[in-house]
């Protein structure tokens, strides 16, 4: 309704849930925004602020200003404009423009007015960093009121903090420290069930809660425990909010609770916070176990402290490999799968890279970026992670499985420093002056490798860049140590093996050529030893008349002209139709006869020296065994296949049982040497597998 000054008056039926307003005075009631723009503090004019809390509207007026009102009778009088100043704070609905009498208010705030509860209020709530995300007004203009929006969880997570610092603060000022007796009073009152829900949940050993008290558990900036991806984890509070899960099953639309989270990881560059996916928590009834959610706040975990310890060590394990660093690994892998948009977990054995900075120049697609940044690794040389960062690192680095040839995510609790095998080139069954010759082209390529710029120094082709590398051509059929040797190469000059098969290059020049270059960029990047196995198909003579093979075959001569490192080529055969351009271009080819026995005696007697469960074997057996006609990798298959049944036996590999197994694989080479097939019906030679277990 219209006074008869023609200001409006709004009748207000708002009674607040938790605190109900005081009874009206009959003191002016209306103002607006416009008015108070160029106006002092109320408490110059020389009245005392009042230590109430007042509960207003705020409308829009007829010139369309905004207005706050309160429930009143009689006039108002324009010499009183600031009258709702001079209460501690106020409790403020606030409208929109033109909205209609039954219409909800779109906002709900509370103002404080005097300055020492600003002051206060400023330095305790709305400065604090970890709010940031609960907070719409942080820095309020000079002589504005501090405006805080309901639900007010600001003052529930520091209610603690103002209580301590503002007695402290206001211990000689009575006046100012009543004014905050009030704010943490309407705090308690509106809080009441929160605060007794996170009690109880420190105090009983039940330690329930129910949903909508959820988010009184997760204040920003709160430690918490997950499994994320089936680790154990803990991470630090962003924010949290609850919103309406739409599906298209029937029954009620249930709320989610959707946690923010951080926690301290490695971006290739940098070392700081990184924004995770949100854990979700969906809508129950009644009161869950905290154990039972997907996540709790650490120091309510009934093992926190053993815990703590846990993930503070794992914390300082990521802090020692970040970074580049060739590792062992044993453990689960995971991988991002694009097309169904999930991760995917795998089993990842043996020698990996760890290196973030190579996975995300590579993979562009699932780079991440920290922010705010702590340190990198420069800094982390000098200046450790703090406790509490180190807590909540990632228990994942990035890096790159040699066994699996892909990028993966891999658990920081699985990697150990790798364990080189100093005799693995010794043990090689190859004639010295051969065993030389590739110890002095790799031991001086490696240490040359080592030295950037020594690089320089090295005997050039005329065209700078090219002809830097080492080749190696092993040729020789198989199971005679073409593989092996690369693999004690790269024990020997200590370094990875990056191993790849022609099959794997693609089928035609293109595909080849990003191959390639992916491939020998990992090798230089970290210094590794490449092996390209069965590579006679990229190296056949070219023709006339195939001019898809001819294209892979001039990429492939490219690449090696301009190869850096040291490479090794592996074929089963050296055929007449390989082209002359590859001659020139290998600088040690090594070729590799049949097995004579010598050799076949030292590799029985080599590989069953590596059986963990030990061998009961004399040196007769060995000259028995070196009797076989076998290569190396199928003496490697009878001996593991003799490990197995020994197992099962509850014994030791001995000659009996590595016999039956050479004869199983001497009547299967006969069988397939058979011109006219084999005829199963016919009993022709045998072995009795109860010979085998009895």
């Amino acid at each position: 309704m219209d006074n008869s000054n023609g200001k409006r008056i709004v009748l207000n039926v708002f009674k607040p849930s938790r605190l109900k307003p005081k009874s009206p005075d009959k003191s002016p009631t209306t103002t607006t925004e416009n008015d108070t723009k160029h106006k002092t503090e109320p408490t110059t004019d020389g009245e005392p602020v009042k230590c109430e809390v007042k509960y207003l509207n705020q409308k829009f007026g007829p010139s369309e200003q905004k207005v706050f009102q309160e429930p009143k009778e009689g006039t108002v009088s324009s010499q009183q404009e600031n009258w709702w100043k001079k209460y501690a704070f106020c409790h403020v609905r606030e409208y929109k423009k033109h909205a209609r009498p039954e219409e909800k208010p779109y906002s709900v705030a509370i103002y404080i007015n005097t300055k020492p509860l600003k002051k206060i209020i400023q330095d305790v709530v709305l400065n604090d960093p970890l709010l940031k995300d609960e907070i719409d007004d942080r820095k309020p203009a000079k002589d504005k009121v501090v405006k805080i929006k309901e639900p007010f969880h600001q003052l529930f997570f520091r209610y603690k903090k103002l209580e301590s610092v503002g007695r402290k603060r206001f211990a000689n000022d009575q006046s100012s420290l009543a004014q905050l007796e009030l704010v943490l009073d309407f705090a308690r009152k509106e809080f009441e069930a929160e605060f007794a829900a996170i009690d109880r949940c420190r105090t009983s050993k039940t330690k329930t809660i129910a949903f909508e008290h959820l988010w009184a558990l997760f204040p920003p900036g709160e430690i918490v425990y997950a499994k994320i991806l089936k680790q154990e984890c803990a991470v630090r509070v962003r924010r949290t909010e609850v919103l309406q899960e739409y599906n298209f099953r029937p029954g009620p639309q249930l709320k989610v609770f959707r946690i923010h989270c951080t926690w301290v990881d490695f971006d290739g560059e940098n070392i700081g916070m990184r924004n995770l996916e949100v854990l979700k928590i969906d809508q129950y009834q009644d009161e869950l176990v905290l154990s039972e959610l997907i996540a709790m706040p650490l120091d309510m975990h009934e093992k926190a402290d053993k815990l703590r310890a846990q993930l503070l060590a794992r914390g300082r394990r990521f802090e020692r490999f970040v970074g580049r660093r060739y590792m062992e690994y044993d453990g689960p892998g995971i991988k991002f799968n694009t097309e169904v948009r999930a991760y995917e977990m795998f089993s990842v054995r043996g020698r990996v890279m760890v290196d973030p900075t190579t996975f995300h120049r590579l993979q562009p697609n699932h780079t991440f970026r920290v922010g705010p940044k702590i340190t990198d690794l420069k800094g982390l040389a000098t200046s450790k992670l703090s406790d509490q960062q180190a807590l909540i690192a990632s228990p994942r680095l990035r890096g790159y499985s040699f066994n699996n040839r892909c990028f993966v995510e891999l658990s920081v609790d699985k990697m150990e420093p790798v364990e080189y095998d100093p005799h693995c080139f010794e043990g090689l069954v190859l004639g010295p002056a051969i065993k030389r010759t590739i110890q002095a082209l790799v031991t001086t390529r490696a240490r040359r490798h080592e030295d950037e710029e020594s690089e320089d120094d090295l005997f050039d082709d005329i065209i700078k860049g090219k002809g830097k590398g080492v080749v190696c051509m092993l040729h020789g059929p198989p199971g005679v140590g073409k593989t092996l040797t690369a693999e004690c190469v790269a024990e020997y000059v200590k370094r990875p093996l990056c191993m790849v098969s022609s099959g794997d290059l693609g089928d035609n020049a293109a595909v080849l050529d990003i191959s390639l270059r992916r491939i020998m960029d990992l090798a230089a990047t970290w210094k590794a030893v490449l092996l390209i196995d069965e590579a006679d198909v990229l190296m056949e003579r070219r023709d006339g008349f195939n001019l898809s093979r001819n294209s892979m075959v001039s990429v492939f001569l490219r690449h090696l002209e301009y190869y850096k490192g040291i490479l090794f080529l592996t074929t089963n055969r050296v055929l007449l139709s390989f082209d002359e351009a590859f001659k020139s271009r290998i600088h040690i080819p090594i070729r590799y006869n049949n097995l004579s026995r010598d050799s076949r005696r030292q590799i029985w007697q080599q590989l069953c020296e590596r059986v963990p469960s030990g061998v009961e074997l004399t040196k007769q057996d060995y000259d028995t065994l070196a009797r076989h006609n076998l290569n190396g990798r199928q003496i490697k298959n009878i001996i593991k296949a003799a490990e197995s049944v020994a197992e099962f036996e509850g014994a030791k590999v001995d000659l009996k049982q590595l016999q039956q197994i050479a004869k199983m694989q001497a009547v299967f080479a006969k069988d397939m040497a058979s011109l006219g097939g084999v005829d199963y019906n016919a009993g022709g030679e045998n072995y009795e597998w109860g010979s085998m277990f009895n």
